[in-house]
């Protein structure tokens, strides 16, 4: 089973502190919501929203059971993606689902995924006696939208680590998405290029070399790689350096993901990037 890399306390930093303070877009006391698309080859695109907390409690003892909402879409784009105003529609009904699921089922909503014109909703719970009978009441909200279901046992909870939470690399996009974000909402119009400082830590110093060695001619400065860094026997050997960019979503995923993954490829660990605030007059 896989199970989600642990991102307790990111080592992600912004030079003003009051930063610090701020919830992540998303994060409410109904749970951590976020999405995340993924393309597979040929084409296929699928697109998932997640409960991001329940992995701190997952999974749970006493709902054992993955309960499988699926139903199709009336008119799916060429990606197999609702329109707009269906997806209107599938909101409402998600409303209406979430709210059947727990009150007939103590069902903890999960999350869902979209691929190929189908849309389905997870719940877990450990009564699946009569989820139904409150399924085909939501339904009638939307009786173009065919439906099916079933409850199979999940004990380890396969249907949230294994289909719907972030692969490692979807997550590292989501937590920097987040910190671009934070940016934003306290005035940054991100436009304005400035340093930017990437933290990352390595196996053994060869391999901190190779990962130098793979970054010739992109502009990174080295700050500093200290031969031994305290408090990390695994990897302690670290390494930060710096560049100026525009921290936007662009920089996510064309500078910070690519780090992550050269990083991992050296037997390394990107830890995270810093820079601060500019504001427009």
């Amino acid at each position: 089973m896989k199970k989600p890399l642990s991102y307790a306390k990111p080592p992600i930093l912004f030079l003003l502190a009051v930063l610090s303070s701020v919830s992540a877009e998303g994060q409410t006391d109904k749970g951590d919501w976020d999405a995340y698309v993924v393309k597979w080859q040929g084409g296929r695109t699928i697109s998932t929203v997640v409960d991001l907390s329940l992995a701190e409690r997952a999974p749970m003892r006493d709902k054992g059971y993955a309960i499988l909402v699926r139903t199709a879409l009336i008119a799916p784009d060429a990606q197999g993606m609702p329109a707009k105003q269906e997806s209107e529609t599938l909101h409402r009904l998600e409303d209406l689902m979430e709210k059947s699921m727990t009150q007939t089922s103590q069902a903890v909503y999960a999350g869902r995924f979209t691929h190929r014109g189908v849309r389905e909703f997870v719940f877990f719970s450990h009564d699946t006696s009569s989820y139904r009978k409150g399924l085909e009441s939501v339904f009638t909200f939307s009786p173009g939208h065919v439906w099916i279901s079933r409850a199979v046992r999940d004990t380890g909870w396969s249907n949230y680590f294994d289909v719907l939470y972030p692969p490692p690399v979807e997550m590292e996009r989501i937590r920097n998405r987040r910190l671009v974000d934070l940016l934003s909402d306290k005035g940054d119009p991100l436009r304005a290029p400035r340093r930017v400082d990437h933290y990352l830590r390595f196996r053994t110093k060869s391999s901190r070399e190779s990962f130098l060695q793979s970054l010739a001619r992109q502009g990174f400065e080295t700050a500093s790689m200290p031969e031994e860094a305290d408090g990390d026997a695994t990897f302690p050997y670290a390494l930060h350096i710096h560049r100026n960019d525009i921290p936007g979503y662009p920089m996510v995923d064309n500078v910070v993901v690519p780090l992550w993954e050269k990083a991992l490829q050296s037997n390394g660990r990107y830890e995270g990037w810093e820079t601060y605030l500019v504001k427009t007059p």
